[in-house]
């Protein structure tokens, strides 16, 4: 499995424009039939109680003609490891797929419907007493100890920050490029995008999602716009603001798979270098004379999503934790024959094992004490929902998890997660 994630665009609820070769009418006008999918769980939320039937109804319809007599095929998989495969004929009215679990743990639905020379695929999934989920492993002895002198180490290393002015195209918005000092000579680089003035700001650190790209200054425009002041840093010590052949380069050479890089060791793991750059960055927020001392959010997307937890276990002065789809979580969930979240590198007892106990989330997110909103979908196949539950049920803070039984790794596909951050950062923007 590439190091990089998949990032599956299936959403349940899809509509595929299947080209029909040799039809041309006319130069220019090819004939397309819009097809239409869905599937729905017996449970709005997806979310069931030990030994209840849970059931999946799908349709599949042709410019609003059902598809009867297609066959389908489907794959279920019991914690995202056990798989059952099955299939059947639809009927006018569709498919239907049912499952029970008899003990705490996820099912996980792909169903594939052959139509023409392609194929429509569902996703989608269901959660048996999830509150009772709990991580694989309990923290390492010495998780805190390790910790807290890793951060003693860092606080050695005087931050130094440099900016330097980014232009801006948006009326009452400033952006400065941020760089700071880190680890063993490395860099913490992002971007500041804030309101013009003096302040005080509410402050939010953004974290980012898996891989080696470019980040661009005004991602955050939206967050500055409302009276945030916001940075956004890298996940790699590497340059802003280079042509994509650098970020290309990075990927596939230096930075390629690089959450294997110093795997053999707490003290080698690469997650050490990126996890003291998001406290550092924190810090570095905090230590602002236009911070507000009353709002420090982090939030971020899946490794982002992950950060976010990190973060949040670290750094005391964090008022709210916003983790979306997050990874890293649960990282020896093998061990309890679970499919692990990515980046899904333990795959059995070990050093590896060992070494991955002190960067999974789930330690982090015993810590947390600010408010916590974490927002999942059942269909991920990345971050698998035991895994972000396992995490979820850890936290002891105040704390609420927003569950979307048809989101795969990406998107909203009910837009639950957005209302629900929104009112969560109003909150905090607020306090």
């Amino acid at each position: 499995m590439s190091m990089k994630e998949k990032i599956f665009r299936s959403a349940a609820s899809a509509i595929c424009l299947l080209f029909l070769a040799g039809v041309f009418p006319a130069a220019g006008q090819q004939k397309y039939y819009e097809i239409k999918s869905s599937i729905a769980p017996s449970v709005k939320d997806g979310i069931y109680k030990s030994r209840e039937k849970a059931s999946w109804t799908f349709t599949v319809t042709s410019n609003g003609t059902a598809l009867a007599g297609h066959p389908y095929s489907y794959v279920m998989k019991m914690n995202g490891l056990i798989e059952i495969k099955g299939g059947g004929v639809m009927t006018a009215a569709g498919g239907l797929i049912t499952a029970t679990r008899t003990n705490a743990g996820s099912v996980q639905l792909e169903v594939q419907v052959p139509y023409k020379n392609s194929a429509i695929k569902f996703v989608s999934g269901a959660i048996w007493d999830p509150g009772t989920i709990q991580p694989s492993l309990p923290e390492p002895a010495d998780f805190q100890s390790f910790w807290d002198g890793q951060i003693a180490r860092l606080a050695k290393i005087p931050a130094k920050p440099v900016l330097k002015p980014v232009k801006s195209w948006t009326d009452g918005v400033e952006y400065f490029e941020v760089e700071l000092n880190n680890i063993n000579g490395t860099k913490v680089r992002g971007y500041l995008a804030k309101p013009v003035g003096p302040g005080p700001f509410p402050a939010m650190l953004v974290l980012q999602w898996a891989g080696v790209y470019k980040i661009d200054p005004y991602w955050q425009t939206p967050m500055a716009k409302k009276g945030w002041m916001v940075l956004n840093i890298a996940a790699h010590d590497m340059k802003l603001g280079q042509k994509n052949e650098y970020y290309q380069d990075l990927d596939s050479g230096k930075l390629k798979n690089y959450t294997s890089i110093g795997s053999e060791s707490r003290e080698t793991s690469y997650f050490l270098r990126m996890f003291l750059s998001c406290y550092r960055a924190a810090d570095y927020l905090c230590s602002r004379k236009d911070w507000n001392g009353k709002a420090l959010v982090v939030k971020g997307t899946s490794q982002g999503g992950g950060l976010s937890l990190v973060t949040a276990g670290l750094y005391p002065k964090v008022t709210g934790c916003d983790a979306d789809i997050p990874a890293m979580c649960d990282q020896t969930a093998k061990l309890a024959e679970r499919e692990p979240a990515w980046p899904m590198l333990v795959w059995g007892p070990g050093p590896l094992a060992e070494t991955m106990r002190y960067f999974d989330a789930v330690n982090f997110t015993r810590k947390i004490k600010c408010d916590l909103l974490i927002a999942m979908g059942l269909a991920d196949q990345v971050c698998p929902s035991h895994t972000v539950f396992a995490a979820y049920n850890a936290a002891t803070c105040p704390k609420k998890i927003v569950v979307s039984p048809n989101r795969p790794h990406g998107g909203d596909d009910t837009g639950k997660a957005a209302v629900a951050e929104e009112e969560f950062l109003e909150a905090q923007r607020t306090r």
